[in-house]
């Protein structure tokens, strides 16, 4: 089962975020559209491969290791693509100490049950998938309303295409 480790963007965060992605709908054609209920925005600390059975077990571990840490600020820098060739528009999340910290954690504690994809490892950079295109176009400028998030929660979800969030197996509040 593929599985996404995430920050789901919640609240009053959530509508600037999805502000954005309709401003990015009006000048781009996208794959798909954000929502509360699939495809929701959200900072993904890890995603790859588990088996359906150690689903319980991956969530205790993410709930040990995040039992101490209380919700906190996160930065947003610009929207971007993550290289010149990419499909993707993302917002950057700028370097936080607890992502960090997070996504090196639980990749040594999950290494054993959860198959880590490459571009879900602990190189890859923080960031809000806001869509994708099918060209890769000059992406209009836009600027965000808000430059920062409230991280209020954890969740492991089930992936959806373009790393998206289909649906939420657990969550877990800081």
């Amino acid at each position: 089962m593929k599985i996404n480790i995430n920050i789901p963007i919640e609240g009053k965060d959530f509508d600037n975020i999805i502000e954005v992605h309709n401003k990015i709908k009006k000048y781009h054609t996208l794959s798909f559209s954000l929502s509360k209920t699939k495809n929701r925005p959200h900072i993904t600390i890890l995603y790859g491969n588990i088996n359906k059975r150690d689903i319980k077990l991956a969530a205790n571990i993410i709930n040990k290791t995040t039992s101490k840490i209380t919700p906190f600020k996160i930065n947003l820098s610009e929207i971007s693509r993550p290289s010149r060739n990419s499909k993707f528009i993302f917002i950057k999340v700028s370097k936080n100490f607890i992502i960090s910290k997070l996504k090196i954690e639980l990749h040594k504690k999950l290494r054993k049950i959860m198959r880590v994809s490459k571009n879900g490892s602990e190189k890859t950079k923080p960031h809000i998938t806001i869509g994708h295109t099918s060209l890769i176009d000059r992406l209009e400028k836009t600027s965000l309303k808000s430059n920062k998030i409230t991280a209020k929660s954890i969740e492991i979800s089930r992936s959806g295409n373009y790393g998206t969030c289909e649906s939420r197996i657990f969550k877990y509040k800081l």
